[in-house]
């Protein structure tokens, strides 16, 4: 009777924790997800929210402007934001179960509306 009653809170924190681990791996999305050229900054934001970055870009050196056309970059962009999922990385659970993985996108504008969009994805596992 004394080792049922010590199983049976045992495997309700297991069950709860199995479900935890489950619903924090299940978490996460992409982010700046539904963003396509052509939108403005306003829709950007609308979709997206604010970006974690700016930068505003003046006169690119040649170099630079052939490496980013390399990126896929078009020529003649002005300004670009960037999104990211790494600080869901700082949740212990989260962390660990998703192999510090993180998402990153750079939105590319010009003239005020999204020329192009870039994604990289890595971590752990």
């Amino acid at each position: 009777m004394k080792i049922q009653s010590i199983l049976k809170p045992a495997a309700v924190v297991l069950a709860c924790l199995a479900a935890l681990i489950a619903l924090v791996g299940c978490a996460s999305t992409p982010p700046a997800q539904g963003i396509k050229v052509g939108m403005t900054k306003q829709q950007v934001v609308a979709v997206a929210g604010n970006p974690q970055g700016r930068q505003t870009l003046g006169v690119i050196s040649a170099a630079d402007s052939a490496e980013l056309q390399a990126a896929g970059v078009p020529k003649g962009i002005d300004e670009v934001w960037s999104y990211s999922n790494n600080a869901l990385n700082l949740i212990p659970i989260y962390g660990l179960v998703n192999g510090m993985h993180s998402d990153q996108v750079a939105v590319y504008f010009k003239n005020g509306k999204v020329a192009s969009q870039i994604s990289k994805s890595g971590g752990l596992w």
